[in-house]
C-alpha cells in the first residue's frame, strides 16, 4: 500500500467478506439498531423524512440498513474508492436510491441541505492524531441540522479484562492465555 492510497483500497473485499461474518456485529446491531436508533424513529420505526449521512460506510453495510428503515435520502462516504466501488456493486444489484461518494471525512465541504442524522461505524479510531481527530468532528458538525444526531461507534481493541461477558448479546468471549495489562499495543506506538 502506497502512503497516498486509502487504507482498505488493498483489502477492501477481505474486509467485507469478514464483516458479513464477525461476532461484532451481534453486538454493534444490538447497541445501535435496538438501543441508540429507536429514539430517532417516528412511530412507524422508521426514519421517514430524514437525511442520512454515513461517513465512514466501507461497502455500504449499514447505508443499506438505514435506508431500509424509510429515510428520505441517504449518502455513503468513503475514502477508499475500493469500497465504494462494492458498495456501488451492491447497489445495482438492489437498487435502493443510495448515494456513494469517495471523499474523505476530515475535509468534506458543507451539503446544501444539512442531514438530520450522520452515523460513523469505527469510523473515528482511524484518526491518527489528535487534529486528524478534531477535523473529523467539525466535519460532522458541519454536515448537521440544528439539534440533529451523530451515531458514532468505536471499538476499543485493548484486551483488558482478559473476559468478555456479553451473555445479554449470546455472547461469551474468553482467553486462556494470560494478558498482562498494557501488553497490547494501544495504537500509539
Amino acid at each position: 500500500m502506497t502512503s497516498s492510497e486509502p487504507e482498505y483500497d488493498s483489502i477492501s473485499a477481505q474486509y467485507s467478506a469478514v464483516k458479513k461474518t464477525q461476532v461484532g456485529n451481534i453486538i454493534e446491531y444490538y447497541t445501535v439498531y435496538k438501543c441508540i436508533l429507536p429514539s430517532l424513529l417516528d412511530d412507524s420505526g422508521l426514519l421517514t423524512g430524514k437525511r442520512v449521512l454515513d461517513l465512514g460506510c466501507g461497502e455500504g453495510r449499514h447505508t443499506r440498513q438505514l435506508k431500509a428503515l424509510g429515510c428520505d435520502y441517504i449518502l455513503g462516504v468513503d475514502q477508499s474508492s475500493k469500497m465504494i466501488d462494492l458498495a456501488r456493486e451492491a447497489e445495482c444489484l438492489d437498487p435502493k436510491g443510495i448515494e456513494y461518494l469517495v471523499g474523505d471525512a476530515k475535509q468534506l465541504p458543507p451539503p446544501e441541505k444539512p442531514f438530520d442524522l450522520v452515523t460513523a461505524f469505527c469510523l473515528f479510531l482511524h484518526a491518527q492524531t489528535r487534529t486528524e481527530l478534531l477535523d473529523m468532528a467539525r466535519t460532522v458538525y458541519s454536515q448537521l441540522g440544528e439539534n440533529k444526531q451523530l451515531i458514532g461507534v468505536t471499538a476499543d481493541f485493548k484486551l483488558d479484562p482478559p473476559e468478555f461477558n456479553l451473555r445479554k448479546y449470546g455472547l461469551m468471549k474468553s482467553i486462556k492465555a494470560s494478558v498482562d495489562k498494557g501488553s497490547i499495543p494501544d495504537g500509539t506506538e
